[in-house]
Formats: C-alpha cells, sequence, structure tokens
C-alpha cells in the first residue's frame, strides 16, 4: 500500500514536472515571437521619431568638437536616433525581426502549423509506434507518454527551425554556391589523381 502511493505520487510529480517545462517553453517561445513581431509593427513609428531627431545629428556631426561637446552635455539622442535608424532600416535586420518571415502572419503560420506538426508526431509516435507495436503494446501510454510529448517538442522545434532557416538562407544561395565550378574543384582537389 505505501509502495502504491509512493508510485502514485512520483507519477504525479512526473506530470507536474513535464507539464512545467512544456509551459515554461512554450510561454518563452511565443513570448520571443510576440517581441520580434512587435519589434517589426512599431519599426515605422519609430522611424518618426528618428527623423525629428536628425537636427540633433546633423549638429553634432558637424566636427569632432561638435561630437565631444554634444555627448560631454549628455545630449545622446542623435546617436541612438543614428543608430535606431540603421537597424529600422536594414533589410536584414526586418528579417532577423520576423526570423526571416516577411510578415508576421506569416511568421504565426509557421508556428501554428509547428504546432499541428508536433500534435501529430506525438500522435502518430504513441498510437502507431508505440500502441500497434506488439512488443510496446501493454500499457504503452503509462509507459511512453512522456517520451511523446518531448519527442513532439522536438518535432515542433525541427519544424519551426526547419522554415526559419528556409526563409534566411534561400535554396537559390545554396544551388548558386553548388553550381560554382570553382567550389567543386575544391572539393575534389583532395581526391588522389586516377592516372
Amino acid at each position: 500500500s505505501t509502495t502504491q502511493k509512493r508510485g502514485s505520487q512520483r507519477r504525479q510529480e512526473e506530470k507536474k514536472q513535464v507539464i512545467f517545462v512544456l509551459a515554461n517553453y512554450f510561454v518563452l517561445f511565443l513570448s520571443l515571437i510576440a517581441i520580434s513581431a512587435e519589434i517589426q509593427a512599431r519599426a515605422p513609428g519609430w522611424m518618426k521619431w528618428m527623423e525629428k531627431q536628425l537636427d540633433s545629428v546633423h549638429q553634432c556631426s558637424t566636427d569632432q568638437e561638435s561630437l565631444f561637446e554634444c555627448v560631454s552635455n549628455g545630449d545622446v539622442s542623435g546617436l541612438i536616433a543614428t543608430f535606431l535608424m540603421w537597424i529600422t532600416r536594414s533589410a536584414a535586420t526586418k528579417r532577423i525581426f520576423l526570423f526571416g518571415f516577411e510578415t508576421p502572419k506569416k511568421l504565426w503560420t509557421v508556428v501554428y502549423e509547428s504546432f499541428v506538426t508536433a500534435f501529430c508526431w506525438g500522435l502518430s509516435y504513441t498510437f502507431i509506434r508505440r500502441g500497434l507495436n506488439p512488443d510496446t503494446r501493454t500499457n504503452f501510454l503509462h509507459k511512453y507518454w512522456k517520451d511523446a510529448v518531448y519527442g513532439s517538442l522536438a518535432g515542433f522545434n525541427a519544424s519551426f527551425m526547419k522554415a526559419v532557416l528556409k526563409n534566411l538562407i534561400p535554396q537559390e544561395a545554396i544551388e548558386h554556391a553548388l553550381d560554382d565550378n570553382e567550389f567543386r574543384l575544391k572539393i575534389f582537389s583532395w581526391l588522389p589523381s586516377m592516372h
């Protein structure tokens, strides 16, 4: 009776731990996505503020003495505006904030598709890989539920990272690199000649 009670408490603790890990992961992940999309969406408003600060930039950038005077007076808004203008106008920065996607909607679509992939993977793993397999069928839900949950999390990550990498490193860039004759020659230059 005491052994059963301890086993039941252990299983409850395992479930709580798994739920805690998943909740923390998805709260942090979704927060990162939301913050990145929000920064990208607010960039135009920041641009308007920065354009107002251009006067300060021009005044402080006429020569070295003007710059030192502005900094010593605590007027760094022009320096900050210049930096922010560089960041918000850069095409690369917009792509980085949205993980390579063109719009926040496309980013959220990929997050949704990654959730669907993870859910499908977890169900397939649990009921096909473990439930239909005669070697693992006995108590398969009880034995393999954690494996299915963490495997689904891995599937979510794989699906999301695949979409991000496909956006950040377009297929055309890889094809171009592989089509370069010099690249091919460099790869095969280490092989001994077959004369």
